[in-house]
């Protein structure tokens, strides 16, 4: 059983997480005028090219077996990184060109890219932090 102090600190960080989250957008927002719709592209390509299309891309060709183990990161670590920071780099920068390309006619300005990147690192925050705080519950 997970202590009820554990479970506090959890909700407590993950209050302090979407108050950063809020926050940044509120003060880019009075700042520079960041608007909402270039924020939930940015959550919304990352979605869907990170944690969707990348994943599946992973599964093809590292294919894991049932303890989630690869042969390739036993056999040949070296070429698994290489794979895994080509991987990464390569679906985040076509969601970020494919997303700016959407945006650009819209919302030509500075502050597009910074609503872009508030939203895409706002979601991998959300996501990689409640992910991992909430994987001691389990």
């Amino acid at each position: 059983m997970v202590p009820i102090s554990t479970i506090v600190a959890m909700a407590a960080a993950l209050i302090i997480l979407i108050g950063l989250l809020i926050g940044a957008f509120w003060l880019l927002r009075r700042k520079v005028g960041i608007k909402m719709v270039p924020v939930a592209v940015g959550a919304v390509f990352f979605v869907i090219f990170a944690l969707i299309l990348e994943q599946n891309l992973h599964s093809l060709v590292l294919q894991p077996n049932a303890q989630g183990q690869t042969s390739l990161s036993s056999n040949h670590p070296v070429v698994y990184v290489i794979y895994g920071i080509l991987a990464a780099g390569i679906f985040e920068e076509t969601a970020r060109l494919i997303g700016f390309h959407l945006l650009k006619k819209s919302y030509p300005t500075f502050a597009t890219s910074l609503a872009y990147g508030l939203g895409h690192g706002g979601i991998e925050m959300l996501i990689m932090s409640v992910g991992s705080l909430f994987k001691k519950l389990i």
